[in-house]
């Protein structure tokens, strides 16, 4: 017994018999077709791959170039600021061994002043040589003061220019790094030209292109997915039910095989 919906099947025809989605099917593996197919994907996936990948480090070295720039940039303020740094430091030092000068001078002039005190003798030469020693004892201590500001300004100094020649070799570096960065844009941007040639070489070659590739890989994922769903219906659902369920979606693919097979 069959159900209202089958009759309603087109009658076969047996001049049509290798027509269609079965005639199509019954050809058998086209091994050769699928190699070429296979072949053709693998290469347009593998060009699709450079292709991105080569757009990816193009795009990561020009934010490469972009941030040596700026690092160039500052690192170039930091070196004129250590060098201003420095020659202040070196002013510092000089004017500190200027003190130290001034106080030894002080002092060998309070000793002076002490021996002519002596010399004198009387009250106002005892006054005298008690401002004299108060006095080389003040130059003492400010000599001292001033020879230890003097090496701290000097190691200040000497700090600062290495920490100059740091960030010139840096700032040398970057410069090195940028003009790296520059020919590796370069190299990137033949590489994206060589890409674009092979890309329409491949198209003259295979009369494809990737979206269709990409088109038909998913035209046969849906039909593996299909012959896998009639697979596990069969002997489980009732025939009918399942003519009726795909039969909307068969009947355009039907029509659009059976036109190219009697093209051909």
């Amino acid at each position: 017994m069959t159900d209202g919906r089958d009759s309603k099947l087109p009658p076969a025809d047996p001049k049509r018999k290798q027509s269609g989605l079965l005639g199509f099917l019954r050809r058998g593996p086209l091994k050769q077709e699928s190699q070429t197919f296979l072949e053709e994907n693998a290469l347009w996936r593998a060009h699709e791959l450079a292709e991105r990948a080569s757009t990816e480090v193009t795009r990561d070295i020009q934010r490469l170039r972009t941030g040596l720039g700026k690092d160039r940039t500052a690192l170039e303020s930091i070196v004129d600021r250590g060098r201003a740094l420095a020659r202040r430091s070196e002013d510092f030092t000089r004017s500190s061994q200027r003190l130290i000068d001034g106080y030894e001078r002080l002092a060998l002039l309070s000793l002076n002043t002490g021996l002519e005190a002596n010399r004198i003798g009387d009250k106002a030469g005892r006054a005298l040589g008690l401002v004299a020693e108060d006095i080389r004892s003040h130059a003492s201590t400010g000599g001292e003061l001033a020879r230890g500001l003097g090496d701290s300004l000097g190691e200040l100094t000497r700090e600062l220019e290495s920490l100059v020649e740091t960030i010139e070799h840096s700032r040398s570096v970057g410069n090195e790094l940028a003009q790296a960065a520059e020919r590796a844009e370069t190299a990137g941007a033949e590489g994206q030209r060589a890409l674009a040639e092979i890309r329409e070489r491949l198209k003259k070659a295979t009369g494809s292109d990737p979206e269709t590739m990409r088109a038909i890989a998913e035209v046969t994922e849906h039909a593996r997915a299909l012959v896998s769903g009639l697979g596990t219906l069969t002997g489980k659902v009732p025939e009918r039910l399942v003519i009726a369920a795909v039969r909307p979606v068969l009947e355009p693919l039907l029509r659009l095989l059976a036109t190219d097979e009697e093209g051909a």
